[in-house]
């Protein structure tokens, strides 16, 4: 466990398992990923992960990733060669995610691929 100190107080950072989350259920408001499923290699772990999040979040999701819906050919095709993340957004709603919203990014995270931007409801 780490402490930071900046403008709006003290802020403890703590290092763990993403499968795992050591908080309490509906400990948060609001949980968000940048460009963090991107790094699980294996399908049940994110989908593990996308479980913790909605287990200690009281209202919404919010997640920054490569989103299949996201891509163009060129970049999805590079994704699937890759073994890459590049889960269609629907996987929330399997999970039991309420409302979803998706938003493609104009931008790329970098030449490779393009991101997307989904709202959930716990």
């Amino acid at each position: 466990e780490y402490k930071i100190r900046c403008g709006h107080g003290i802020v403890d950072i703590i290092q763990g398992d993403a499968k795992e989350l050591p908080y309490d259920t509906k400990m948060f408001d609001i949980s968000y990923t940048n460009l963090v499923l991107e790094q699980i290699p294996q399908k049940e772990d994110y989908r593990k992960v996308l479980s913790e999040m909605k287990r200690v979040t009281k209202r919404f999701c919010c997640f920054l990733e490569p989103w299949r819906e996201a891509q163009n050919f060129l970049t999805l095709a590079y994704l699937k060669h890759i073994e890459y993340f590049h889960e269609s957004w629907h996987i929330l709603e399997d999970i039991g995610f309420k409302k979803v919203f998706f938003m493609p990014m104009s931008f790329h995270h970098n030449i490779k691929f393009r991101v997307g931007y989904v709202l959930a409801e716990i």
